[in-house]
């Protein structure tokens, strides 16, 4: 699999940085640091997968890309196991996660923790869980179920237990090891480690990091000390410039702006496009990530594009897409009609308690003669009202004229955003007939995708998003044009021919620093009625409805243009491999332990 050039470029001409190693350790530790860096055998090497996420702790994308990357990582010879927190707490947490191991010491906050250490095979690879009385307590379905305080403490005592886990008997890795680290919860691995190489538990070893999301978390010098002695605001001095930019804050302050400076690669994020996103859209720079725009600078930036979540299959017959692809639909379309009546059955006779609205056509619960012209567009994803943008589609519903499409909205509904799933039921109790929520669990939900018209995702930032999900299943999207669905969308209206889907960006223009101050008037809205008060996301709502009215006359009136766009879903999915992914790991891997 080739690696993209601009990658491979920016690794070789990458360069150290050691200021914050230097305010950190002696010049003698820095020396055995490195020595134990670079005398990493590549050949011998283990990748560490350090994730907080596992099959008993889900929590979003995270853990299906700690389902798909480790086993392609083993396939290029790599020996790797994945080291992770049990939640004994969440509802799909077993008594017991696995094989016992044996037990280890971990010194925490001025004590020791006995840590229980299982181990459990899963798709050829090692997961490696680790538990401790008084942490992971998380309850309900997510392991970031915990205030932010109880989450950091965990996120730190999980760092800690890493070199003790890695020189326990019966995982003996404290040679050759490539810890990579995912999220700020396991950041401070980066401080970890390199003490577990100082006082000899830990032999060669070098600490990288991914950040699939820009959420972090504050670091006070208190918290800080849980970990280390080293905690004089002068050991985490920040920059010159950054003392310029705010003289009150000399000390870095999260856990981003501490650890990532000490990993010993560029930061990486899934998808090229968010790399260049973080550095840019002033939704990040002067809101999410405002705080580690020097950071980035300074340590390095890289995306690594995600690989498929689903089976690669086509969703129609080959003999269609190629017929699709010469100019004749016939055979395309009527392979979609397909699958479009079979989502209209399993919508008849699917009707849960746990929904909002409801479909109907002419009055009756038989959606299967909805008439061929009114598409369905539907929209899943996690109800987050800082990303996904859900209530951005209910602001364009509200646009859109009533009995002409139907909506089937599929959330997943954490706790704490009520106040926007009642605007969901305000659309849904305005448009009946048209609108459905699923609240619970869809069982039909394969079956929807697939028969849908469009799949809707109007995300404020999305670092790699997932509009191959609905590739794979024959549907086209609508989507906003950010971070990783940049990459994956083909817009119609640049380019007809090769078109997947329809991207929008809000019209809205102005300085980085204006825009970034209405992004944050958005995101502070406690409700989302009032974040129509902002001008961007009145934009953002205009061009999301421009785009809807573009994707239904595409829909209705060109079905020729509609059946080769489906045509052409399946490869377009294709072009992210997770084989491409795990060949710009390695070499990723390659420039953390290179001198």
């Amino acid at each position: 699999m080739n690696i993209d050039e601009s990658f491979l470029s920016f690794l070789n001409t990458w360069s150290r940085d050691d200021g914050a190693l230097q305010q950190l350790f002696r010049a003698d530790e820095i020396t055995k640091l490195r020595e134990s860096r670079c005398g990493i055998d590549v050949k011998r090497r283990t990748v560490v997968y350090l994730v907080y996420e596992n099959h008993f702790a889900r929590g979003g994308g995270i853990f299906a890309v700690a389902r798909h990357l480790p086993p392609q990582l083993s396939r290029r010879n790599h020996r790797v196991v994945v080291l992770s927190p049990f939640h004994p707490e969440l509802n799909k947490a077993p008594r017991v996660p696995g094989d016992l191991l044996g037990h280890v010491s971990v010194s925490f906050d001025g004590k020791d923790w006995r840590t229980d250490v299982y181990r459990y095979r899963s798709e050829g690879i090692d997961w490696i869980l680790f538990h401790a009385q008084g942490f992971f307590q998380a309850q309900g379905g997510s392991p970031y179920n915990q205030p932010n305080d109880q989450l950091l403490r965990n996120g730190l005592f999980a760092s800690a237990a890493v070199p003790s886990i890695l020189a326990m008997r019966g995982v003996d890795l404290t040679e050759n090891v490539i810890v990579h680290a995912q999220d700020w919860q396991m950041a401070a691995t980066a401080l970890t480690v390199k003490q577990g190489v100082l006082d000899g538990r830990v032999k060669t070893a070098a600490v990288v990091l991914t950040s699939h999301n820009p959420y972090d978390c504050g670091l006070s010098r208190e918290a800080l000390s849980a970990l280390t002695d080293r905690t004089d605001d002068a050991q985490w001095a920040r920059t010159p410039q950054a003392m310029l930019d705010d003289p009150a804050e000399p000390r870095r302050a999260t856990v981003y702006e501490c650890m990532m400076p000490l990993t010993d690669a560029p930061v990486s994020t899934v998808s090229r496009q968010y790399a260049r996103d973080l550095v840019s859209h002033p939704l990040l720079t002067v809101h999410f990530a405002d705080h580690l725009q020097q950071v980035l600078h300074r340590q390095g930036l890289v995306g690594i594009d995600n690989g498929l979540f689903l089976a690669a299959r086509s969703p129609f017959s080959q003999t269609a897409i190629h017929h699709a692809a010469c100019g004749d639909v016939g055979a395309i379309l009527r392979e979609k009609a397909e699958r479009r009546q079979k989502m209209l059955r399993a919508l008849s006779d699917f009707r849960p308690a746990q929904r909002l609205g409801f479909l109907r056509y002419q009055g009756g619960w038989d959606l299967t003669r909805l008439p061929d012209q009114v598409p369905v567009l539907m929209m899943f994803g996690r109800l987050d009202p800082a990303q996904k943008g859900f209530d951005v589609l209910a602001q364009a519903i509200r646009r859109l004229p009533a009995n002409q499409v139907k909506f089937v909205i599929c959330p997943m509904v954490p706790s704490g955003v009520d106040a926007h799933l009642d605007q969901w039921r305000q659309v849904a109790c305005s448009r009946p007939g048209d609108v459905v929520v699923y609240t619970g669990r869809v069982e039909p939900y394969e079956t929807l995708m697939a028969g849908a018209t469009f799949c809707v995702m109007p995300s404020f930032h999305e670092p790699f998003g997932a509009a191959t999900e609905p590739y794979l299943r024959g549907t086209p999207v609508v989507a906003a044009a950010t971070g990783g669905l940049i990459q994956q969308v083909v817009d119609h209206g640049r380019n007809p021919s090769q078109a997947t889907g329809i991207l929008y960006e809000p019209a809205c223009r102005g300085s980085i620093i204006d825009l970034g101050s209405q992004w944050q008037q958005i995101l502070e809205s406690p409700t989302a009625a009032g974040r129509m008060h902002s001008r961007l996301y009145v934009s953002l709502v205009n061009g999301l409805t421009t785009a809807l009215h573009q994707a239904l006359d595409l829909f209705r009136n060109r079905p020729a243009e509609y059946g080769r766009m489906l045509g052409r879903l399946y490869d377009q999915a294709l072009t992210f491999s997770w084989d491409r992914s795990a060949a710009e790991y390695t070499a990723w891997y390659d420039r953390a332990s290179a001198d």
